[in-house]
This record gives C-alpha cells, structure tokens and sequence, in this order.
C-alpha cells in the first residue's frame, strides 16, 4: 500500500497508520512552526486521545510525570538481578575482535575457592533478604573461557550452589572444551550454555582461532552435537560484521544440515560486532545488520526462521515496543543491565563491574570483594544507575531517548571519554528499517 504513514508516540506507546493527506496536512503545520489552530476536526480529536497533541506544554509534561512514575515503578519491580562470576580472564583462543586484550588472554589466575565463597554468601543473603524484587536472579559463568580444566572445581560448586536454591546458571563458553565438563553438565537441569560459530568453517577459523592458531570450527561443532545429546540448551550466538556476514546464508545452510533447531534444544541467534570493540572500520551499525538479516532470510522474525533474534539493546526493545501483545509498552530510561542496577561481575582480581565488558580490567568497578566479604560503593553504583535519559542533557528533548536509553555506556567511555555523556547509534535509521519489514504485520493488525 502507498501513501500510507505510520505514527509513533513513544510516550503514550501510540501507534497508528494515517493516509497521505492527513500526513500532508499535520506535516505543513509542523514544518510551518505554526500551532494548530483550527477547530477541532475528527483528525485533530483522534490526535489528542492519542497523546499526539496538548492545549499547552502543562497538558503534556503532567501525563509524562503520570506515565513516568509508572514505569519507574514497573522497571524497578522487574529488574532480574544478574550475578556474573569470571573463574578466571585466561582464554584459549584469540579471536581477531575481542575486546579483553591479549594481557587478560594469557592471565590464568583463577578465582580462589575463598573468594567464590564470599560471591555464593553474597548471593544467599540478597535471597534472603528478598533483594531480588520479583523475578528470580541468575547466575552467569563468563570469563575469559570459563570451562578451562583448570576452573572444573569452582564450576562444580557454583553449579551445585545454584541447584541448591534453585537459580539458571548461563555459561558463556567457547565451546572448545565441553568434552571435558559434559558429564558434569548433565547432573544438572539448570544450565544454558552459550556457544559461536561466527560463520561457515573457512570463515569462523579465521576469526576464532586458538592460542597455537589453529581453527576452532570442527570442535565446536562436534561439542554442541555433545550438548545436544546430553540435552543441555545452546544458545548459537554469530558475532556479524562486515568481514563475515556474506558467509551468514551458508551457516545458515549448516545448521538447517545439522538439523539444530529441530531438536527444541539449540537457538541461533546473530549480534554485531561493536565498533569500539575490534577498533576497526569492520563493524556494522544496527540498521545496517538488520536490513542485511531480513535479505538473507526474509521470513526473520517468523517462528519457522532459522536465526532467532538480533542481540542488541536498541532492536531487543522494538521487537517488545512493537509487539501487539504488550499493553504497557515499557520506557527505556536507561540503556542496558550495566545501568540497570543489577548486574554484579566478579572477576578474579577481586573488583567487580557493571558491565561483562569490564570484567578484569580494573577502571570504572563499583566495588571489590576478597575472602571475607564483599564490598559495593554505592557513590560508584550510582554514576552507573543513574546514566538515565533524565539526567543526560542531550537526551532530555530528543524523540528517540525512550527508545534509545542514552546509548551504550561502554561506547561512552571508549569514544567519547564520559560516562555521563549518551552516546548516539542509528536509531532512526534501525526504526525505519525495522518497520519496513514488519509494516505488513502492522497493517493487518489496525
């Protein structure tokens, strides 16, 4: 259908399809700088319920105070707590675009057992102290490669502590080394592995390569097929960049060969490469990856599709804004768990982060933990938790803050050198492209 507009209100969550000579009529006001001032046409009334238009500037911050309060109270009653423990930041590959740095790579020291334990009676008292609000925390496993050999005893007892009180345990893993942890991992229900394969096997073992620089491919593949058989949940994560997004269709190829999917058990899903990351010119912008993944399977987004999602803040938020059967839809006034308040990452060094990205490098921590206890500064807590659109003056009159959040604050801190200033992604562009592909759902539902 042509001539055929959609508006969007990220304030009252409305979303509606006008005709071009509405659209013409609204937008030669708004371009004239002119109030609309005439009387009160069926268009205009349908545009005041709608939240799109106020008496006076009064009208419209009351129902942003009202519907802020609201929110603010839904998101602090669902923030789902996230302790993250990194056993060790030694890892057996060297992929070409990881942001950890070759000194954490070949730093094997590892959590001490003291240490862990001072971690687990953190964790046991914010249970009992119902410092969780509604949803139940979960425990990561990140490094670093967690299931190093070397690591075996801390991720028994983590997983035995977690299965104890009941908690999903996510590790986030390379895959190389499952062999050796699979007859643990089986004892246990309550664990989601995470797992890449970064494109067909000539290209994942040109980017994910070992410390002796071999491929990795054939190994990975072989251990998931493990997994599987021991019926453990992997999510198949595809780190997607300039470089290997071309070779995406042929892994797609791959896992449809494997027959994957069809077990209920593995869940492909692709990310971008973050450009502050590998430092390079490599990277894709969101809108860009999007567009590209709805050419490369068009039926993306589908239940029947092979890649599940993209993982990125903004496109996670619009696949929530925009789905029909969220009625309040949710304000992003701050950009990810780094700034939500509850992600703890507890890295060997005995500091703790925020943000996975963070982990072992000793800048921006918000508290550190030895054999006796753990410390958290709130004074350092809260230049994290309050990064909000609220506080950022850039974000305070732009149309896109509730959607936005502010931007990542990793890529604050790496190419603007502040925290507290937001950081601007392709948002619009990432709009524009994801309505296109979903504008024949929209339509069918008004």
């Amino acid at each position: 259908m042509k001539n055929i507009y959609c508006f969007l209100i990220t304030i009252s969550s409305a979303l509606d399809i006008i005709d071009f000579q509405s659209f013409k009529e609204i937008k030669e006001n708004i371009d004239s700088g002119k109030n609309i001032n005439y009387d009160k046409t069926d268009l205009i009334n349908q545009f005041y319920q709608r939240g799109y238009l106020f008496d006076d500037e009064a009208s419209e911050i009351k129902l942003i105070n009202k519907l802020a309060a609201i929110h603010q109270e839904d998101l602090s009653n669902g923030v789902q707590r996230n302790y993250t423990i990194c056993p060790t930041m030694g890892c057996n590959l060297r992929c070409v675009y990881c942001f950890e740095g070759e000194d954490n790579h070949c730093n094997h020291s590892c959590l001490t057992q003291a240490q862990l334990n001072t971690i687990l009676t953190f964790i046991k008292n914010d249970l009992n102290n119902n410092v969780c609000n509604k949803k139940k925390p979960v425990i990561s496993l990140y490094g670093g490669e967690p299931l190093l050999i070397s690591n075996y005893s801390i991720i028994e007892n983590v997983l035995d502590f977690a299965s104890l009180y009941k908690l999903e345990v996510r590790i986030v893993t390379n895959g190389t080394t499952i062999s050796k942890f699979k007859d643990l991992l089986k004892k246990y229900d309550n664990v989601a592995i995470q797992i890449t394969l970064d494109g067909a096997k000539r290209i994942h073992d040109l980017r994910r390569i070992t410390a002796s620089r071999t491929g990795s491919f054939d190994t990975i593949v072989q251990n998931i097929d493990e997994l599987i058989k021991i019926g453990v949940p992997t999510h198949l994560r595809t780190n997607i960049d300039y470089k290997n997004i071309e070779s995406l269709a042929e892994l797609i190829g791959f896992i449809k060969m494997k027959k994957w999917v069809e077990t209920g058990l593995v869940y492909p899903y692709v990310a971008p490469v973050l450009d502050y990351c590998d430092g390079s010119e490599k990277s894709m912008k969101e809108s860009d990856l999007y567009k590209a993944m709805v050419k490369i399977e068009p039926n993306f987004g589908c239940p029947d599709s092979i890649i599940k999602k993209i993982s990125s803040p903004c496109i996670n938020f619009l696949n929530v804004f925009f789905d029909p059967k969220v009625k309040l839809k949710p304000w992003k006034m701050s950009y990810c768990e780094a700034t939500s308040g509850g992600n703890f990452v507890f890295s060997p060094d005995g500091n703790i982060s925020t943000c996975l990205m963070l982990a072992g490098k000793g800048v921006y921590q918000i508290g550190t933990f030895d054999a006796s206890e753990v410390r958290i500064d709130s004074n350092k807590l809260n230049t994290w938790t309050e990064r909000t659109i609220y506080n950022l003056e850039k974000c305070k009159d732009c149309k896109y803050s509730l959607i936005c959040g502010g931007g990542c604050p990793m890529a604050a801190i790496n190419l603007n050198k502040d925290l507290e200033c937001p950081f601007c992604s392709d948002i619009a562009a990432t709009i524009e492209a994801f309505v296109e592909h979903h504008k024949d759902d929209f339509l069918k539902g008004m």
